[in-house]
């Protein structure tokens, strides 16, 4: 929700980068974070590479209790708040 697109280019450069993601490899072992809903709010080009590879191996992830459209909303604050600026 944060991006509207997933980038097939992006996805297999990464592939490319760090191998064919594996149960209990790199990529496999860092934390997605969702909404209560399910929505990606971060890792979704990682969650990308995994199902590419083999939509049966699992990943970690942090389910933040709140709805996306108020997630999204605190995200952008936090990050604008230790100095990222806002894309859109």
């Amino acid at each position: 929700p944060t991006q509207s697109q997933i980038w097939f280019d992006k996805i297999i450069n990464n592939i490319i980068k760090f191998g064919v993601p594996a149960s209990g490899g790199f990529i496999t072992s860092q934390t997605i974070i969702t909404s209560k809903e399910g929505f990606i709010l971060d890792g979704h080009h990682r969650f990308g590479q995994v199902m590419m590879a083999d939509p049966s191996i699992g990943m970690k992830v942090l389910e933040v209790p709140l709805k996306i459209d108020l997630l999204v909303k605190i995200g952008k604050s936090y990050g604008e708040a230790i100095g990222n600026k806002s894309k859109a």
